[in-house]
């Protein structure tokens, strides 16, 4: 027989498989030149699918988080599973942009957005003691599982087409998903008190339990959610712009994309590492180191842009990719030590929700900005200012009080 401690890694394993595969709905740019190429679709067609996605995504999740009330997380994976898989194997028969949006957009946003919030807290459940180092871990496998499923969506093009290549992963993936679910279990009350023991007391003990509907009176819960809007604001924006600034600094289109993918690579090291960072230095330390490299990542390729090194650019890419990589595991390590762990689904995607219209503004200011001046320079000035508002932010989140 396996230890319970033992055995809650089985579980953190199956949440793992379940983030996995749920990743794979980032891979989205890998369908858009085929689509392109066959239908003659317009790319402001095409990317409007994927801002469907984020939205669907969000509003997804604070589905789930709400259905955890009442149904067990079991359930809620395989309905995400369906989800998914109806939208990838709908969106095989497409012919129209608006087609692609309710089966791609909203079918699979949506099943992500559950499946994402589902697998997150239950596995983060386990492990009380090291939530932080395990929300990492579920990030990065999220992380890798685009990047997998993303190549091998490009696979199956290349020897077959883009429709087959829809239909697989309608089904290979969300079997997964479901057979992930079988194994899923959440731990009773005093497995948790077992586990939440061995933290020795870091972080002043467990936070008393706020419903939302609470949590959105807290002064902290504002400040949390104006720091995770003003970073993703600049994050997006450098994640959008990057390959064309590299492309443009170094004259190639492949180096320039080369060079952009430092970006994801840290951006997947950093989720990891900030996880561990979580439990050792606490939220709000990691917070302000955050923003702090955030600011000089801005300040770095601003510089480039006026002239810079090759160097100064790799070195920008690294600290951004890395840096910005900690914010998803800090909401996550934020939500449960700062509003507790039963209403945590709901709570989390609440967090999530105040950073939703980061997707329009950090890009669409940043685009503006580009399209009138067509210097880098004045961006990445708007997006430091994003990162220094950031610093004031984390000053309305109050100090920790168990049993407040």
């Amino acid at each position: 027989m396996l230890s319970l401690n033992k055995k809650r890694w089985l579980f953190a394993a199956d949440g793992f498989l379940a983030m996995l595969c749920i990743g794979m709905i980032n891979n989205w740019s890998v369908f858009v030149r085929p689509l392109e190429a066959e239908f003659g679709w317009l790319r402001s067609e095409t990317s409007m699918i994927f801002s469907i996605v984020l939205i669907s995504f969000n509003l997804g999740g604070l589905l789930g988080g709400l259905m955890q009330k009442k149904f067990p997380s079991q359930l809620i994976l395989c309905i995400a599973a369906l989800l998914i898989g109806a939208g990838f194997i709908l969106s095989s028969l497409t012919g129209a942009p608006w087609h692609l949006c309710l089966s791609y957009g909203l079918l699979c946003g949506t099943g992500v957005g559950m499946g994402y919030n589902s697998a997150m807290s239950t596995a983060v459940k386990w492990f009380p003691d090291k939530q932080g180092f395990l929300s990492g871990i579920l990030l990065m496998s999220y992380g890798i599982g685009s990047s997998l499923w993303g190549s091998a969506a490009v696979f199956l093009m290349s020897r077959l087409n883009w429709a087959m290549a829809f239909r697989i992963l309608g089904i290979v993936p969300p079997l997964l998903i479901i057979t992930s679910a079988v194994f899923m279990r959440n731990p009773t009350a005093d497995q948790w008190q077992f586990f939440a023991r061995q933290s020795g007391g870091r972080g002043g003990g467990p936070a008393e339990d706020r419903p939302p509907l609470k949590m959105i009176g807290e002064r902290s819960y504002w400040g949390f959610g104006l720091w995770v809007l003003l970073l993703n604001s600049a994050g997006l924006a450098f994640f959008g712009h990057a390959a064309p600034l590299s492309a443009a600094f170094t004259g190639s289109a492949s180096l320039g994309g080369y060079l952009a993918g430092l970006i994801h690579i840290f951006n997947g090291v950093g989720r990891f590492a900030f996880g561990w960072l979580l439990d050792l230095f606490g939220t709000k330390r990691c917070m302000h180191i955050i923003s702090a490299a955030m600011i000089c990542t801005m300040l770095m390729l601003a510089g480039v842009s006026m002239g810079g090194s090759l160097v100064l650019l790799a070195a920008g890419f690294i600290i951004g990719g890395f840096s910005f990589g900690g914010v998803t595991p800090s909401i996550s390590a934020f939500v449960i030590k700062t509003f507790g762990q039963k209403y945590y689904p709901a709570n989390y995607s609440l967090i999530n929700m105040a950073g939703m219209p980061a997707a329009f503004l950090g890009p669409y200011l940043t685009g503006v900005i580009l399209t009138k001046t067509a210097d880098y320079t004045a961006m990445f000035a708007l997006t430091a200012a994003f990162c220094v508002l950031s610093i004031p932010a984390i000053l309305l989140i109050r100090r920790h009080a168990p049993g407040r």
